[in-house]
């Protein structure tokens, strides 16, 4: 929040476990709890040694607190960034506004913000199509492509029926049915196609293999289900361990624990560079 204090006295990791709450003012946030920096190892993504904080607000409920935020951010000379889910938007249309007049980032936070490792693949695509992304679905076949643990989705298109520069995202999904993909001409090509033309191209599981395989992962930071670690860095890729791991415009993910985070991601990457931006 804009203005943070640090406490008059040392405190052991037991007392910071902890924190007292926050004080509230009527313009600005207090807090007098520590902060927590997080090990170098926790960090995927920027400088670790670079003296900064970012400032992010989920926007998904009330706006009591919106125009406060604004004036303290303004008071301050802070840049903001604000999640905002699809309904949010649609019922608070002038806060937005307020939002990009201010030179603050919005992002998308989904349409109606639902767990989504509790819901169906369909509601995962009818969330990202209300947040206005549009996704399809190809495959070695068109029709039904049943998952190992009961699930489907439906192919609308066969992979060589994919152009490149139709879509903004490619998605490579893992689990086991990857590896059929590891070597097949049309992934191989459709990687290399929408990562020339900088678009975001991302992979979990084991398909980051695929774009191994597809030679842009080469002096890349990645990860990858652990048994092809070797595999990826054979190839010219820096294995970064488990999690997710965003390098330019190369999004992987390692593991299904990961990929809510990797889906965020992926969206980050769509809304903040306006599509074609590395």
């Amino acid at each position: 929040m804009p203005n943070v204090k640090a406490p008059a006295e040392t405190k052991s990791p037991d007392d910071l476990a902890t924190p007292p709450p926050a004080t509230t003012t009527e313009m600005e946030v207090t807090t007098t709890s520590a902060l927590f920096i997080p090990p170098k190892s926790e960090i995927s993504r920027g400088n670790p040694n670079k003296k900064q904080i970012i400032f992010t607000f989920d926007c998904g409920s009330g706006i009591n607190s919106a125009d406060k935020i604004l004036e303290a951010a303004q008071k301050h000379n802070l840049k903001l960034t604000f999640f905002t889910t699809g309904k949010f938007a649609e019922q608070n249309p002038e806060i937005i506004k307020k939002f990009a007049a201010g030179g603050h980032e919005v992002f998308n936070h989904t349409y109606s913000h639902p767990y989504l490792t509790k819901i169906t693949d369909n509601q995962i695509k009818e969330e990202l199509e209300k947040a206005g992304h549009e996704t399809v679905i190809a495959s070695s076949v068109k029709g039904i492509c049943p998952g190992s643990r009961g699930g489907f989705a439906i192919a609308t298109l066969t992979l060589n029926e994919v152009q490149a520069s139709d879509y903004d995202a490619v998605v490579f999904v893992g689990g086991g049915g990857s590896k059929i993909y590891f070597a097949n001409e049309d992934a191989l090509r459709i990687a290399k196609e929408m990562c020339k033309k900088k678009t975001v191209v991302a992979a979990i599981c084991l398909a980051p293999v695929i774009l191994a395989n597809a030679g842009i992962l080469k002096g890349k930071n990645a990860t990858v289900a652990g048994t092809e670690a070797k595999t990826i860095e054979s190839k010219g890729a820096k294995y970064t361990g488990p999690g997710v791991t965003v390098d330019g415009n190369i999004v992987t993910g390692n593991a299904p624990k990961s990929s809510r985070l990797f889906g965020q991601k992926i969206n980050e990457l769509l809304m903040a560079c306006g599509y074609n931006c590395f």
